[in-house]
Order: C-alpha cells, then sequence, then structure tokens
C-alpha cells in the first residue's frame, strides 16, 4: 500500500512538473495537448517510428528548396546521379556552378523535365 501511495505521489510530481513547464495554460489546454499527443502516437505507434518517421521527413525537406545539389536532383526525379551528370554534361538541363565545382539545378527545370514527352 505504501509504495502505490509512493508511485502515485510520483505521478502527481510528475504531472505538475510537466504542467509548469507548458507555462501559463488551463487544465483544459493541458488536457487537450495531452489528448493530442495520444492521438499522434497512437498513429504513429511507439517512439521508434515517429523518429523513423521525422528522419524520412527531414531527408524530404530539401524538395522545398528552389537550388538543389546533384544528389537532390537525383532523388527528386527518381534517376541515378550519373543521369543527372549525363544531362547536364548533354546540355539538357540548365544548371549553375557558382563556385566552379559544385553543380545546382533549379527545382523548376527538373519539374519541366518530368514534363517532357507528353503522351
Amino acid at each position: 500500500m505504501t509504495s502505490e501511495f509512493i508511485a502515485t505521489l510520483q505521478r502527481v510530481e510528475n504531472v505538475s512538473h510537466l504542467l509548469s513547464k507548458m507555462g501559463e495554460s488551463t487544465v483544459d489546454e493541458a488536457v487537450q495537448r495531452i489528448e493530442s499527443i495520444y492521438t499522434f502516437m497512437e498513429r504513429y505507434g511507439d517512439l521508434g517510428e515517429i523518429f523513423e518517421h521525422f528522419k524520412e521527413l527531414e531527408s524530404k525537406l530539401f524538395m522545398c528548396r528552389e537550388m538543389l545539389t546533384v544528389e537532390e536532383a537525383a532523388e527528386y526525379i527518381g534517376v541515378s546521379k550519373s543521369q543527372i551528370y549525363l544531362m547536364t554534361s548533354n546540355k539538357e538541363i540548365t544548371h549553375f556552378k557558382p563556385r566552379g565545382k559544385f553543380i545546382y539545378i533549379e527545382r523548376k527545370e527538373l519539374d519541366d523535365v518530368l514534363r517532357r514527352n507528353v503522351i
């Protein structure tokens, strides 16, 4: 009985600590936040799956940028890096070399490549 009481007190202390970190929020706001976290956890499963999901999203964030590297361009249109290099050397796609070495390609240029050969 005593150990259960101590465990309950520990949980109350943990919740109190979490609520204090949340700032000036009401209990209703705290409950809403906890419910949204619970829903998120139900959707994605355990923390390992959530971290994997975030890693995947993080790796795809480059697609929002206007200028992409060769590696990013290859992933964006689903070809190999060597295919991108071949397309740049054959002047099939416009590219930029601001420092003379690294190649950058505009995302809209890659979108145009994907729209070629309309059927």
